[in-house]
């Protein structure tokens, strides 16, 4: 834990530093083209468990078609990127395909925004992280932090829940080509219906490997595998 503490400040301090000898050269940046009309950030009540951002500090990130770095993090309950103006107010980046790709520098973090379907069928246009891409097959995950109102005791026994961000469990996605990207099957037979000409081919390699597909790393195994 003190670990990890002390790489969190020491990853913040950098972003800091590096920021401020960006500014000490000339800029050319047009930051009201980046902003979001009228998105100005609300402040979050202190009373409120958790917090909505992956990362609750600002970290030096490069925006497509964005000349140079600036300080962003994501709001995945909004499912929007802030960023910190020369005037230092906290904006909204603009949700447009001109800025759709955003690379963070220190964690290496490469988001999209793209549109994908997700299990109910429905299209989303959002940001999701690009975790790998192995010749045509892609393997993309979508981080989510939901919001909870309080509830208020109803008995002088019971305890009243303050107001709460918690993480989501991430979901994953597949991207085949220039297809759709849909959501990664969550067993074998999912996985065999998107591609039935490499059934056998597919258990084969499930079965040999111990694939479970509630793991990260064995979701990236049968990517190299659909690859090949």
């Amino acid at each position: 834990m003190k670990l990890q503490l002390k790489l969190a400040i020491i990853t913040t301090l950098l972003s800091i530093m590096m920021y401020g000898q960006a500014y000490d050269r000339p800029r050319t940046f047009n930051y009201s083209g980046i902003t979001a009309p009228e998105r100005f950030i609300s402040k979050i009540s202190p009373a409120t468990q958790g917090s909505p951002y992956i990362y609750t500090t600002f970290l030096l990130a490069k925006i497509e078609n964005f000349e140079g770095v600036a300080l962003l993090r994501y709001n995945a309950n909004n499912d929007e990127f802030e960023f910190i103006d020369p005037s230092n107010d906290t904006l909204v980046l603009k949700k447009v395909v001109t800025f759709s790709k955003i690379s963070f520098v220190a964690n290496k973090s490469n988001y999209r925004l793209v549109e994908y379907t997700d299990k109910q069928k429905q299209k989303i246009f959002g940001y999701l992280v690009c975790l790998q891409e192995n010749k045509d097959y892609s393997l993309i995950k979508r981080q989510k932090i939901d919001f909870y109102e309080p509830k208020e005791a109803k008995t002088s026994y019971d305890t009243r829940i303050p107001p709460r961000f918690e993480r989501a469990k991430d979901t994953y996605f597949l991207k085949y080509k220039d297809q759709d990207i849909v959501e990664f099957p969550s067993n074998k037979k999912g996985l065999v219906k998107l591609y039935p000409d490499k059934k056998e081919a597919i258990e084969t390699f499930i079965k040999q490997n111990k694939i479970n597909f509630d793991k990260e790393e064995d979701l990236s195994k049968i990517i190299d595998f659909l690859a090949t």
